[in-house]
Parts: structure tokens; C-alpha cells; sequence
């Protein structure tokens, strides 16, 4: 016969499994959210990686409000644009695109910069908004457009490559998956005398029917609380046309060089870097750091060429198809 204290010992048995159950099932889920997550962290920087996830995730009460707002899109919701302006992130998009092809179209207005590594930058005359300059970056790349667009839509790619990223975690992709609200830190110099920058951007992508696939990012405002030693800084304009081309690549000293499928890229940026810094300063580094995003982005793209990883990572992000192992 079974005695009261043993029917006790039992259920405590019970629940003493069912409490390691479910503890093992919460570090489970836990690890495929850190897994599946769109986010990069420079280890190095721990303290703004702890900060940043603490004030923008659901639980945390200023961010779960924003939250809210961003979970009811698309409707009427508006977002307050760097500029000012209260619009619809879809009117954002489309301005931001069509901003983009008119620039990419003027040949008149445009001084030359540099010209180093095949990277050609000029700067705009008339376009300045305070001390931040518009610039247009043109190159050609060895990586397809759709591989070079991987590397804008997922950090964990593009923070391998990128010396200047902190962190960036997106947190909010609309329906249809082509528009995403981003945050991302970033150095201004290798030197810790600078604070590190902060943006929350609108991004978006489209491609078109003869391959070319226009990127943008544009700063909006969301309260998401001050991270240490850093500046809110804004992205004013942020583009790039990848158009396919035939592009030269470099082989060997006896193979020589080929042509392989490429990319055409032209890239806009406008940035206000806010806190303290000098004119003379901003005009040398803004063009070097454009420069350093656009190597970072081809080497990053050549990086999961390099691993064979290239084709999984366009069919899931990019055509948002499903891995055969993840329809089973």
C-alpha cells in the first residue's frame, strides 16, 4: 500500500522533471532565437551589445511600445523621417528609390574625390545639408547583384567583413520582406577617441526584371534610449544600384584576368554624423569610410561564395523560399 509521504515524493519527482523539461526546452528556443536572429555583435564591445539588446527588445518597455506601433504595419502607421517629415513607410521607400535612379542619372554637378582601387568617388556640389555632403561611389565587382544584396540584409554576413560594425540587428521586417527597420553602431575611427555612432533605419530592396536591384536606408526617428559612449547619428541617404554586368577578375600571373558575371554598383551616402566633429575631419573620412563599406560588402559577398553557402542564403533571404530539411 502506498503511503502519503510516498504519493508526495513522487509528485515532487514529477514536477522536479518537469521544471528540467522546461528549462531545457526555454534554452532550446533561446538558442534558436540567437541563432535565427538577424543581429551581429563585435564581442569587443560587450557592453553596448548588452545595452542595445536590453533597450530594443519586446520585454523592455520603451522598445515594446514602439513595438506595438511597428506590429499593426502595413496600415496608416507613419514614421518621422531624419528630415522631419511624418510618411508612410512605403512612401519612404518609394521616394528613396526614385531619388536614387535621378541621381544616378546626372551627369552635371559632381567633383571628383578619389580614385583608388577601382573605386571612383565624387562628391555633390549643391546637395549639402549642413555639414554632411551627398557622395556617389561607382565600381565594378566580381559578385552578382542578388550576392552582394545578401550581405546589406544579413549581419551576421556583413559584420565578418566590416571592420567599422559594431552591432546591427534588424528588428522589424514588413510583409513581403523587402523592408526592414535596422539599428547598427558603428566606429568613426580605429581610435576609441571618437564615439561610436548609432542609426535606426528604414531599409528596402527591389529588383527588377533585368536583374538590377536598387538597396536603400534612410534614418527614422524611434525612441530607443541612449547606448553608451554614442551619438545618434543619421543616415540621410543611403543607396545602391547593383546592375548585372561582365566584369573583369583578376586570375593568376599565368591564367591572367577573366570576365565573369558581376555587378555595375553605384552607391549615394549622406550622412550626419551629429556630435562633435570638425568639417576637415568628416569631408577625409566620410569618402574613406564609403569606400571601406563597399570593399567590406564584396568580401563578405566573396566569403560565402568561398563556403558554398552563396545559393542557400539567396533562396532564404532573398527569393524567402524554405531549406528542404526545414519543409520536413
Amino acid at each position: 500500500m502506498t503511503t502519503e509521504i510516498e504519493v508526495q515524493e513522487a509528485t515532487l519527482d514529477k514536477a522536479r522533471i518537469s521544471l528540467i523539461v522546461a528549462k531545457e526546452n526555454h534554452a532550446k528556443a533561446t538558442a534558436e532565437i540567437e541563432e535565427n536572429a538577424n543581429e551581429y555583435a563585435n564581442e569587443k564591445y560587450g557592453k553596448v551589445k548588452s545595452v542595445a539588446r536590453e533597450s530594443q527588445m519586446p520585454s523592455s518597455q520603451k522598445w515594446y511600445n514602439f513595438w506595438e506601433r511597428a506590429s499593426r504595419i502595413p496600415k496608416d502607421e507613419k514614421y518621422e523621417t531624419c528630415k522631419g517629415e511624418n510618411m508612410k513607410y512605403k512612401t519612404i521607400v518609394k521616394r528613396n528609390k526614385e531619388l536614387v535612379k535621378s541621381l544616378a542619372g546626372e551627369t552635371e554637378g559632381w567633383s571628383s574625390v578619389s580614385n583608388k582601387g577601382g573605386i571612383k568617388i565624387e562628391v555633390s556640389g549643391d546637395r549639402d545639408v549642413g555639414a554632411a555632403k551627398l557622395y556617389r561611389a561607382t565600381v565594378k565587382i566580381p559578385v552578382s547583384p542578388r550576392q552582394l544584396l545578401v550581405t546589406q540584409v544579413r549581419a551576421p554576413i556583413l559584420g565578418e567583413t566590416d571592420d567599422s560594425l559594431v552591432y546591427m540587428r534588424e528588428h522589424y521586417n514588413f510583409v513581403g520582406g523587402k523592408t526592414s527597420l535596422v539599428h547598427s553602431v558603428r566606429k568613426l575611427a580605429p581610435i576609441g577617441s571618437v564615439s561610436l555612432r548609432d542609426y535606426f533605419d528604414l531599409t528596402n530592396w527591389e529588383e527588377e526584371e533585368d536583374g538590377t536591384i536598387y538597396y536603400t536606408s534612410q534614418s527614422v526617428k524611434v525612441d530607443v534610449g541612449k547606448l553608451p559612449g554614442t551619438v545618434h547619428g543619421q543616415n540621410l541617404l543611403y543607396g545602391m544600384i547593383m546592375k548585372p554586368a561582365k566584369v573583369s577578375s583578376g586570375g593568376g600571373f599565368l591564367s591572367g584576368s577573366k570576365e565573369v558575371d558581376g555587378t555595375e554598383l553605384t552607391v549615394f551616402s549622406q550622412t550626419n554624423f551629429n556630435g562633435w566633429l570638425p568639417s576637415a575631419v568628416v569631408n577625409w573620412y566620410a569618402p574613406s569610410l564609403l569606400a571601406a563599406q563597399i570593399r567590406s560588402a564584396e568580401n563578405a559577398a566573396k566569403a560565402i561564395i568561398d563556403d558554398g553557402s552563396d545559393s542557400k542564403m539567396i533562396r532564404k533571404y532573398v527569393d524567402r523560399e524554405l531549406d528542404d530539411e526545414e519543409e520536413q
